[in-house]
């Protein structure tokens, strides 16, 4: 049931998706457009296809941006009529990225680390708390307005979690808190004390009880949750990440070889302390004994930002000539590199956290349906892309295998049998539209059990 009106009940359950009344949903979100990066696209995407399942949704921000990553071209792909209400921090709410616009290209490891963890002594759970604190009374003044249906926080950080958890114990309202990488358990988890990490499961944990449904982007990732609370589990669901076939329209004209040119792989993202271009290093050196000029058969293009170790890397590789960093670009332009390029490299940090996550990007590799040479967890990676066809994976240690199947890509580009060999009907359940379709039914199932219960 649901109330339209001064009075008036209107039983939602005897409509049709068409039929429905329009049900209304307040987003939660740290970070959003203008800020760029791939921490934005699932909102973003949801955003913009939630109206087709008769849902509107206001959304609450962070404002201003942090300067060091902006993409204003992504507001325009949200709904006309959206309401966006920023909300500013108190304090700046990128003390690390400070010391990013300190570097010219490359960010300085140690003046990063420095920056962070002084952050990350005062700051629980991320550096993001004052802007959460901030952001409290006018998410308890939103829900106190009595026009929404249902809450909805996306982590991370994990402080949009906190600031809503504060704000919906009043309003009475279902909230689903979305969750996009673990939070106690993600593999960059590294609190600097026991105290720090007693807090963080703490908050954690009344997240967990709180919420009336979580959702996580992978199975591994619910499962992990489930385990450590099995009272909640029943509450837990999967919505995984996607591409956006509005981005991605057709498969784009295979190609090879031309005039001799190498084998041009493109990665896109950014390149960490953990999640460092090493593995691919150590591909590229081991090939050298099969090609002894590699510049002529294969080049690699990073898009996106960097710490400093990985130019490090390089240079104690001589590997220089055959790895060329670009500065961030707009995800428009992207998507367009991503279709264009012979074939697409993710790199990733090993480990057994990371097999609890899927990076963003796979998922538009998927969409740009071009060839994936993905150094990261056969687990978790490697599963999606065996599922779908759409590449290969190698653990970030495998070298050996990682090297004889970059070697076999190479012979077959330059005698024009390489093919993007992906199943179009594998990759339909992670198109964004499906996608939102699954999380409007999570905000209506428990909107509904919240009215029943009423």
């Amino acid at each position: 049931m649901r109330r339209l009106g001064q009075g008036s009940w209107v039983d939602t359950r005897t409509f049709s998706r068409k039929q429905r009344p329009l049900r209304r949903a307040l987003f939660v979100s740290c970070f959003f457009p203008p800020i760029g990066g791939g921490g934005v696209q699932r909102i973003v995407k949801l955003l913009r296809y939630l109206p087709r399942d008769r849902w509107v949704a206001e959304v609450l921000v962070l404002s201003p941006p942090p300067a060091d990553a902006t993409d204003p071209e992504l507001l325009d792909e949200l709904p006309p009529d959206l309401v966006v209400h920023r909300v500013p921090s108190p304090l700046p709410t990128s003390l690390p990225a400070q010391a990013n616009k300190q570097a010219r290209g490359a960010r300085p490891d140690r003046l990063y680390r420095i920056a962070r963890t002084a952050a990350g002594l005062v700051l629980v759970p991320d550096i993001y708390l004052p802007w959460a604190l901030a952001a409290r009374r006018p998410v308890s003044s939103l829900l106190r307005s009595d026009r929404f249906d249902v809450v909805v926080s996306t982590s991370p950080p994990d402080s949009a979690h906190v600031a809503t958890r504060a704000a919906v114990a009043d309003a009475r309202l279902p909230w689903v808190a979305d969750f996009r990488d673990p939070w106690t358990r993600r593999i960059h988890f590294r609190p600097p004390t026991p105290l720090h990490r007693a807090i963080d499961r703490h908050l954690e944990a009344r997240v967990v009880r709180g919420c009336d449904a979580m959702v996580m982007v992978t199975e591994a990732m619910r499962t992990d949750f489930a385990r450590r609370y099995p009272p909640h589990a029943g509450k837990m669901r999967t919505i995984t990440n996607g591409f956006d076939p509005a981005d991605y329209p057709a498969a784009a004209a295979e190609r090879g070889a031309a005039s001799g040119a190498p084998l041009r792989l493109l990665h896109t993202g950014t390149l960490t302390l953990r999640r460092n271009i090493a593995p691919l290093a150590s591909v590229l050196d081991r090939l050298r004994s099969d090609f002894p000029d590699l510049a002529s058969v294969v080049r690699v293009d990073s898009i996106g930002g960097r710490d400093a170790i990985n130019d490090r890397i390089l240079r104690a590789r001589s590997l220089e000539d055959l790895v060329t960093f670009h500065p961030t670009q707009p995800h428009r332009e992207i998507v367009r590199r991503q279709r264009e390029a012979d074939a697409l490299l993710l790199v990733d940090a090993g480990g057994e956290g990371n097999n609890l996550t899927l990076p963003g990007k796979l998922f538009e590799y998927l969409g740009a349906r071009r060839p994936v040479f993905a150094l990261a967890s056969p687990e978790a990676t490697g599963k999606v892309l065996r599922e779908t066809g759409a590449g290969i994976c190698f653990a970030p240690e495998d070298v050996e295998g990682a090297t004889s199947a970059l070697k076999r890509w190479i012979g077959a580009f330059h005698d024009g049998s390489f093919r993007w060999q992906g199943r179009e009907e594998a990759l339909e359940p992670y198109t964004r539209p499906r996608i939102a379709t699954e999380f409007a039914a999570v905000l209506e199932q428990v909107t509904e059990a919240s009215l029943g219960s009423a």
